[in-house]
């Protein structure tokens, strides 16, 4: 009774470029994700609750970081990063106790609800962090993150059908 079709492609490059007393490094990464599941969340023979969902997922980062290696004493990192996400779900839930409404004279099978949400989120980032070894049995440490947060989401509920049509009723989302 379950289903799923999943496909997943991922790439992560690493590059370091060694300047003696530092080091550089750049790392990006890429993720697809598509997904298709359909499964039955019951625990049982019969049909008490099922939800088909998708997800796509589009996510790609940078990042570019310098670290000392100029002492023993003193370490740093710092850098800047980017990371961006687009993604898009979708859920049918079905199936939900229809036996116990049909008691009741009520046809309460096939889909009982339908929603999901489409986000799109940026985020930039700077950062330091930095250690001083003062004796072998004490170290400073300092760091800094700033950051900022772009993020666009649209949540949807949709009116129960047994269709597949996606005729939307929007709740638009800031924040």
């Amino acid at each position: 009774r379950n289903f799923s079709d999943n496909e997943y492609d991922t790439f992560i490059l690493t590059s370091n470029l060694d300047l003696g007393n530092f080091l550089l490094t750049y790392i990006a990464t890429s993720r697809d994700m598509d997904e298709d599941n359909n499964q039955h969340f019951d625990g049982s023979a019969a049909k008490t609750l099922s939800m088909e969902f998708y997800n796509l997922w589009h996510q790609k980062s940078h990042e570019l970081r310098v670290t000392s290696q100029f002492s023993d004493t003193v370490e740093f990192v710092a850098g800047i990063y980017k990371w961006d996400v687009d993604y898009e779900q979708r859920w049918d839930v079905r199936d939900l106790f229809p036996a116990i409404f049909a008691e009741f004279g009520l046809d309460r099978a096939g889909q009982v609800s339908r929603n999901g949400q489409n986000q799109t989120t940026e985020s930039s980032a700077v950062f330091f962090s930095g250690d001083w070894h003062v004796t072998d049995r004490l170290t400073l440490s300092a760091g800094a993150r700033w950051y900022v947060l772009l993020r666009r989401r649209r949540y949807d509920v949709l009116p129960r059908s047994g269709t597949h049509s996606w005729t939307q009723q929007p709740c638009e989302l800031l924040g």
